[in-house]
């Protein structure tokens, strides 16, 4: 019966589906918050190990997401992670 309740409309959030895990994304949200307090302003040498912790991000969630179709067959899950991981790598073309 909640199942059937989720399924409807008001369980689609804008263009994606992220009703059925949205931990993923909150994770992935926290970290970026987490790097930008910790390297706030500092020098150009910090800016290496700021893209280094991005891009080991997305190499962790790629990882993930590889584990998640292999072995769970979570295809929703999996079409989460790979989406972060495409907007992580956005995210450190355009930063750097």
């Amino acid at each position: 019966m909640v199942r059937a309740a989720l399924t409807g409309a008001g369980a689609r959030c804008g263009p994606l589906d992220l009703h059925k895990n949205p931990f993923y994304v909150l994770s992935a949200g926290l970290f970026l918050v987490g790097l930008r307090v910790s390297f706030g302003t500092q020098a150009l040498e910090e800016v290496w190990a700021l893209m280094g912790g991005l891009a080991g991000y997305a190499l962790l969630l790629a990882a993930t997401a590889c584990l998640l179709i292999r072995f769970g067959r979570v295809w929703d899950d999996a079409r989460t992670v790979l989406l972060l991981v495409v907007l992580l790598i956005l995210a450190t073309s355009v930063d750097f």
